[in-house]
């Protein structure tokens, strides 16, 4: 917060952040980087937007669940056109970040570095600068787009089958390997989740068979009680032994995972 780099509102009702587009765009996500500290201040946020400078004529396209402060730093989707985007805080409190990107629809997601063509070195667009064609959810590599694999459904003889999961414990049937089903149905009774049973520093595992370098973790969040991991982290490792495992990402004290969101995590293991 003091690096020069972060806005914050003063403690009050509702209070907000709009940004001015100037034209009406097509946005698919909105990537926050949240305060260092103090995150939970935000808990309960939602972003909206509108074609007026009127609060009330935005439409909401993305609610937190109760409880839930932004990710450290992270996307949260938001399917919406207008001119205004508007993130609030509801009830009593602050908002506070330090970055705020909006990325558009059938944008280009190429990993930085890549080449799309001999001249130009693509970066996410944030909303201006795309340079190709590919739709949400693929990159470019070698002037052409390729669909961003998901490490977890990467493993099996032909290397499209879910990789084998396990966790601490299990609460009912909500076994390790609904996290890595392929079904992204976040109703806890729709038969997608994992649950451990309520222990100290419970976890769980995905074997992704053989190495691999990984950039991001994308978590679908159960839709009721999320905050019961706040303060969770993120770990990468070569053996089964939890002792062994590196942190590659920690959520700030108090915050639970996005409802579903991309967190990062630069490891190899």
């Amino acid at each position: 917060i003091w690096g020069g780099s972060c806005m914050l509102t003063q403690l009050q009702d509702d209070p907000w952040w709009r940004v001015d587009l100037e034209v009406t765009k097509h946005i698919s996500s909105v990537k926050i980087f949240a305060r260092d500290s103090y995150q939970s201040r935000m808990a309960g946020y939602r972003i909206m937007v509108s074609d007026t400078m009127d609060i009330a004529d935005a439409a909401v396209c993305y609610t937190a669940v109760e409880g839930v402060a932004p990710p450290q730093e992270g996307h949260v989707p938001c399917e919406a056109s207008g001119q205004y985007l508007w993130i609030q805080t509801l009830g009593r409190g602050y908002v506070q970040m330090c970055e705020v990107e909006i990325y558009p629809l059938e944008s280009s997601l190429c990993d930085e570095g890549t080449t799309c063509d001999p001249n130009t070195v693509c970066t996410r667009p944030n909303g201006v600068d795309e340079c190709s064609d590919c739709i949400s959810g693929t990159y470019v590599v070698g002037g052409s787009c390729e669909e961003i694999p998901n490490l977890a459904r990467s493993c099996g003889p032909s290397g499209d089958t879910a990789c084998f999961a396990t966790q601490s414990s299990q609460e009912g049937g909500f076994e390790a390997s609904r996290a890595v089903d392929g079904s992204t149905n976040r109703d806890i009774w729709g038969g997608s989740c994992m649950l451990t049973q309520l222990q100290d520093d419970p976890w769980w595992r995905v074997d992704l068979e053989v190495t691999k370098h990984i950039s991001s973790v994308k978590i679908f969040a159960r839709d009721s009680y999320q905050s019961r991991m706040a303060g969770y982290r993120i770990m990468v490792s070569d053996t089964m032994d939890i002792a062994d495992a590196a942190v590659c990402y920690t959520a700030v004290e108090g915050v639970a995972p996005p409802q579903e969101g991309h967190v990062p995590c630069e490891a190899s293991g």
